[in-house]
């Protein structure tokens, strides 16, 4: 592997659920916001 996937996936535990290794990302285009 090289250092920058060490860097970015290093540490993470499989979703005990899924099974999955990494945070899933989501392809969106508009996002909600609490206003603060």
């Amino acid at each position: 592997m090289k250092l920058e996937t060490i860097c970015l996936h290093g540490g993470q535990e499989p979703d005990q659920s899924t099974l999955a290794r990494a945070v899933p990302t989501y392809r969106t285009s508009s996002y909600v916001f609490k206003d603060t």
